[in-house]
């Protein structure tokens, strides 16, 4: 999609027009147990969402697996700006055996 910039912004667009921005509750609601009035900003702590049982088998187990699913190339989409470097118009996306290298240490002691 980098490489066809149009596609790119078709599916954003039409991923921002199927998810809608709520910044606040539209009308009086319970979560939880809890009653929360209408024009209320809630706002949820990721630690506990992503610790608990009932939502995650095995919460506290490192599994990344878990969040590989449908949603997972609009999330990237939705999140971040796409677009080749600065005065590069191709980016090589081929795969070799020493694509990976070392760097240094950005901080000696």
């Amino acid at each position: 999609m980098i490489k066809q910039p149009g596609i790119l912004s078709k599916a954003v667009k039409k991923l921002m027009e199927w998810l809608e921005r709520i910044d606040e509750f539209r009308n009086p609601t319970s979560v939880a147990g809890y009653s929360i009035p209408k024009g209320s900003h809630v706002l949820l702590s990721r630690l506990g969402l992503g610790r608990n049982p009932r939502i995650w088998e095995e919460p506290l187990n490192f599994n990344p697996e878990r969040h590989l699913n449908a949603r997972m190339l609009a999330r990237l989409l939705q999140g971040f700006t796409w677009s080749p470097p600065p005065g590069q118009k191709e980016i090589d996306f081929s795969e070799s055996r020493n694509d990976l290298s070392l760097l240094q240490n950005l901080c000696m002691p």
